[in-house]
């Protein structure tokens, strides 16, 4: 491979590593002026109405099992059980740690600072199988997901677990996500802002704290 072949590759790689920091945030951008401006309401029901549909006892228990297990508590306990298990076990998943608490902290600070600025109102179209609080926009579970599918892909980018990481990572985010929706106390909107957030932040923390994409 000679000179041009390399530069070409070197650029090539450039940019779509910046691709890959700016989309995610211009794609959080465009949803919140498409919230504030309430040109996303009706294909927000429209989406609500068709999951709902779906709706029925089994899925019921699955849906609000997924609501404990993405909360804010689980995801805490998940946090202190994995730094338990570097402190006295895996002494060597230091900066993976770091890279995880980090990626956690950023997301909750960073989630609920929309919340309040947006301050948009949960959606009201049937009876909610969970109590939540706090504002609708972004939708917590769903950020808090996609920093944690995030975070696992990108630290097993690199091993044999890079396929199943993916795999596990998408399914989990997608699963909590869907399942806001079909609880009725997130709008889609509220859904996909929480899983681009989390990803563009994770993205921005990875690059500039742990190692280079």
């Amino acid at each position: 491979m000679d000179s041009r072949d390399l530069n070409h590759v070197k650029k090539t790689h450039e940019a779509l590593t910046f691709c890959l920091w700016t989309l995610p945030w211009l794609a959080m951008i465009l949803i919140s002026c498409g919230v504030l401006t309430q040109n996303v309401f009706k294909v927000d029901q429209s989406i609500m109405w068709s999951v709902h549909q779906f709706s029925q006892p089994l899925l019921d228990r699955v849906a609000i099992g997924l609501s404990y297990l993405g909360g804010l508590p689980a995801c805490a306990i998940l946090l202190v059980l994995l730094t338990s298990y570097s402190v006295f076990i895996k002494l060597s998943w230091w900066s993976e740690l770091y890279f995880l608490w980090g990626s956690m902290i950023g997301s909750v600070v960073l989630g609920w600072s929309l919340k309040v600025l947006m301050n948009r109102p949960r959606p009201e179209l049937w009876p909610r199988l969970v109590q939540d609080y706090g504002a609708s926009f972004p939708s917590g579970h769903s950020l808090y997901a996609a920093t944690l599918a995030t975070v696992l892909i990108l630290v097993c980018w690199k091993t044999v677990w890079r396929w199943p990481s993916v795999i596990v990572g998408v399914v989990w985010l997608a699963l909590m996500g869907v399942s806001r929706i079909y609880l009725g106390v997130h709008y889609p909107t509220d859904v996909v802002a929480g899983w681009v957030l989390g990803i563009a932040w994770v993205t921005v923390l990875y690059r500039w704290m742990w190692r280079p994409i």
